[in-house]
């Protein structure tokens, strides 16, 4: 079940907008729940659900989705992540709070796949 609100592709793009500026990321779909950005380089999914947002990133269109999970732990293992917990906040802030999060994931790790590399992919297959 995924949870959305009007308002959700404007405050993905607003939250992640320094993301999107630097890697030249652009809309290509836009629903109450998800978002999916296309650049030269990859194609990037925001989703939400339930309370929370989920972050899966592609190379080219046919590729099938890679989550952030995997990616952390194949790429980046003794990273110390943290998400924030708001689930008994209401959706739209629990939904925020998770937005903040993704971006500073991406700003901090999302380097390599939104720039186009994707030499890691083998040791990513390894983490799922």
């Amino acid at each position: 079940m995924m949870n959305g609100y009007e308002e959700f592709s404007e405050d993905v793009k607003k939250v992640l907008s320094d993301v999107i500026n630097r890697y030249s990321l652009n809309a290509v779909e836009e629903t109450d729940h998800k978002v999916i950005f296309k650049s030269n380089q990859c194609f990037l999914l925001i989703s939400s659900e339930y309370y929370y947002c989920e972050v899966y990133f592609k190379e080219k269109e046919a590729d099938r989705w890679m989550s952030i999970g995997p990616y952390l732990s194949a790429l980046y293992p003794d990273a110390q992540i943290i998400f924030t917990h708001s689930s008994e906040k209401p959706i739209k802030e629990s939904i925020r709070a998770s937005l903040n999060d993704i971006d500073s994931i991406l700003q901090k790790y999302g380097n390599p796949f939104l720039t186009g590399d994707f030499s890691w992919r083998e040791e990513y297959e390894k983490h799922l």
